[in-house]
């Protein structure tokens, strides 16, 4: 809803501005990018390996960019990095509060 709202402000925009053939071009390409099922799929953390979860309305293609993300994950290790880097938080933050740098 919120990319339906952005794309006819900025195809209005355009209009105004630039041939039409310019607008339609530009709102083909944003159309794309801010398509909701290239985003489904959220990476839960604090588990011990990658899981992701998909919204209710998603389609075909929004579950195949989840499984495209998972596999992401996976071939980079991102809940690995998650780990490590919330254990780095961790230990800061517990320095600024005993007053002790690690």
């Amino acid at each position: 809803m919120v990319s339906r709202h952005l794309l006819k402000t900025l195809s209005k925009m355009l209009d105004e501005t630039t041939a039409g053939a310019e607008t339609q071009l530009l709102s083909s390409i944003l159309s794309a990018q801010l398509n909701p099922q290239r985003f489904n799929g959220a990476s839960l953390s604090g588990l011990h390996g990658s899981v992701v979860k998909g919204h209710g309305h998603a389609t075909a293609t929004g579950f195949s960019f989840a499984i495209e993300q998972a596999i992401f994950e996976i071939e980079y290790a991102v809940p690995q990095l998650i780990g490590e880097r919330t254990a780095c938080i961790t230990l800061s933050n517990q320095g600024k509060l005993t007053g002790t740098r690690n």
